[in-house]
């Protein structure tokens, strides 16, 4: 099986042991980019519901945080903040390698799926082959969106309503609502 670190599949996995496999590669050291995130993303958007679940449920890898971080232009502190995650214990399980609980992985899958919602709006919004829409980071934008004061909000920041499941479907309503121009 190809590892997720490569960023890179010819197929899903076949099952959720492989998934799982797949995902634990991510702890690897050499494993610490971006790609690995896109590669989890890649693993988890087309599974099944059962499937993302039983991997929420066993957890991601810890080592997800730094590149996820990365991608979407934030420090390790401000991630850290941004998911409400326990500093010790994060610090802790990424030295460790061992995977988040099931809150913290679902507000990292909670983002990743947010990117893809931003990348899909873009592209029903424009051309899909323009110059910006080709070169729109999705991640990046989301990340200063995500870090924003905004009035739809009262002047709170996106990011501090990540810690519930209702603050995030609220947070892709906003998203879903700038594209027919709803939300200002």
């Amino acid at each position: 099986m190809e590892s997720a670190c490569d960023g890179s599949f010819s197929s899903l996995p076949s099952s959720f042991d492989d998934m799982l496999d797949s995902l634990r590669s991510l702890s690897d050291a050499a494993c610490t980019s971006a790609d690995s995130i896109s590669a989890v993303f890649e693993l988890l958007a087309d599974s099944e519901p059962q499937v993302r679940i039983a991997v929420l449920r066993k957890g991601l890898p810890a080592t997800m945080l730094d590149p996820m971080a990365s991608l979407i232009g934030w420090s390790r502190e401000a991630a850290i903040e941004a998911f409400h995650l326990p500093r010790s214990t994060i610090s802790r399980k990424i030295r460790l390698k061992q995977p988040l609980d099931l809150h913290s992985s679902e507000r990292m899958l909670a983002v990743l799926d947010l990117i893809a919602l931003v990348e899909r709006l873009v592209k029903e919004s424009g051309d899909p082959e323009t110059k910006e829409v080709q070169e729109f980071v999705a991640a990046r934008w989301l990340g200063n969106w995500l870090a924003t004061p905004h009035p739809a909000l009262l002047g709170e920041k996106p990011e501090s309503y990540l810690d519930t499941h209702e603050g995030i479907r609220f947070i892709r309503r906003l998203l879903e609502q700038m594209q027919s121009g709803s939300y200002a």
